[in-house]
C-alpha cells in the first residue's frame, strides 16, 4: 500500500512539473508572438509613410503616434506599449527602429533585444524589410 502511494505521489509531481513547465513555455510563445505581431504593426506603418522627405527624420514613437492625420494608422500605432520615448516588447525594452536609404530603396529593421536583452543573442527578434520608392 505504501508503495502504490509512494509511486502515485511521484506520478502526480511529475505531471505538475510538466504543467508548470508548459506554463512557463506558454507564457514566453506568448511575448515573443505579441513582440513580433507589434513589429509587424510598427513596419507596415513605416512602410505606408516612409518617402524621400521623411527618411532620415527617424521614426521617433511619439512623433509617430501623434503626427498622423490616418485615424487607423494612429489608433494601431498608439495602442503598442510605449514608455514615452521607445515602443516597448513584450519584456518592457525598447524596440530598435533603424532605415537608411540605399539607391532607390528604404531598408528598414526593427529589433527587440529579446528576453535576456542583450543585443545579439539566440533570442533576439528582427525584422527587416525593404521598400522601393
Amino acid at each position: 500500500m505504501f508503495k502504490k502511494r509512494r509511486v502515485l505521489f511521484s506520478l502526480l509531481s511529475i505531471i505538475v512539473s510538466g504543467i508548470v513547465i508548459l506554463g512557463v513555455l506558454l507564457k514566453e510563445a506568448q511575448s515573443i508572438l505579441l513582440t513580433l505581431d507589434n513589429m509587424a504593426i510598427i513596419q507596415v506603418i513605416i512602410c505606408a509613410t516612409l518617402n524621400e522627405e521623411n527618411w532620415q527624420s527617424g521614426y521617433e514613437p511619439i512623433k509617430m503616434c501623434f503626427s498622423f492625420k490616418n485615424k487607423n494608422y494612429k489608433e494601431v500605432i498608439c495602442s503598442i506599449p510605449f514608455d514615452g520615448e521607445n515602443f516597448l516588447d513584450a519584456w518592457g525594452r525598447p524596440i530598435i527602429i533603424k532605415n537608411q536609404k540605399e539607391d532607390k530603396e528604404f531598408y528598414i529593421e526593427l529589433r527587440s533585444n529579446g528576453r535576456d536583452g542583450k543585443l545579439g543573442t539566440h533570442d533576439d527578434l528582427i525584422i527587416q524589410g525593404w521598400k522601393s520608392k
